[in-house]
């Protein structure tokens, strides 16, 4: 879980600023190493869609402790570089772990249908910068209000 997320980040910019943290990290990873890459596979932004501000929090799925550890150590306790937000980001364990209990607590979520930028996503295979897999909204087909 990413807390203190500046309310105008979008998902995208969620997503763009993840993707360098995995190039950055993954280019240390020297060729042939047994070291396991930095990816993800699962991003959420919960928005207000009133205002179509995000919360000021975000959950992500890192596909290994590996890759966590590097997020955890890259961005917690830094400040956010965009927006000139005085906002310290936080990188903390969210009640729900993993992508299938992921998946599986949000499926049931409702989301206006012109809203589907917002929705939560999966990413198959995960992404790790380089490998830039399209977003698959996770929805119950009847959940849509």
């Amino acid at each position: 879980m990413i807390k203190n997320i500046p309310n105008k980040y979008s998902q995208k910019l969620l997503l763009d600023m993840l993707d360098k943290h995995c190039i950055h990290c993954n280019e240390k990873i020297a060729n042939g190493s047994d070291q396991i890459l930095s990816s993800y596979d699962f991003v959420y932004l919960p928005i207000d869609f009133n205002n179509k501000c995000n919360v000021g929090y975000g959950f992500v799925n890192m596909t290994s402790p590996e890759a966590t550890l590097r997020l955890y150590k890259a961005f917690h306790l830094q400040p956010w570089e965009l927006f000139n937000s005085r906002k310290i980001c936080e990188v903390t364990y969210a009640r729900v772990q993993g992508l299938e209990a992921l998946k599986e607590h949000f499926k049931n979520s409702k989301f206006p249908y012109e809203m589907e930028q917002y929705m939560p996503v999966v990413f198959s295979p995960a992404r790790d910068g380089k490998e830039l897999t399209e977003p698959f909204p996770i929805i119950a087909q009847n959940s849509k209000q």
